[in-house]
């Protein structure tokens, strides 16, 4: 996460934009890629990883299911009760 000094009303660091950045000790760069922040990097690493596990609790598309209310929906035949839907969305927003 990086914060941003001028919200903070704090003077900006040598690293701003601009600024020449100083020679680590022992000649070595400070960062391996200029620009990039490794901390960043791994926490979205580690989310890409928690969303993909999330994502694969969802079963898979069941087309003969999908087939089948498009044609319930194209007929006008599809009449679901608004206390079912209210319900569902309920459930959905509490996570049951």
């Amino acid at each position: 996460m990086r914060i941003d000094p001028q919200n903070l009303g704090l003077p900006l660091p040598d690293t701003a934009i601009g600024a020449r950045p100083r020679a680590a000790s022992g000649g070595a760069s400070a960062a391996a890629v200029p620009g990039t922040d490794p901390a960043r990097l791994l926490t979205d690493a580690t989310r890409v990883t928690q969303l993909a596990g999330e994502a694969s609790r969802y079963p898979e598309i069941r087309q003969e299911r999908v087939d089948g209310l498009q044609r319930v929906l194209q007929s006008g035949s599809y009449h679901p009760e608004p206390a079912a839907i209210a319900s569902a969305l309920l459930a959905d927003l509490v996570g049951q």
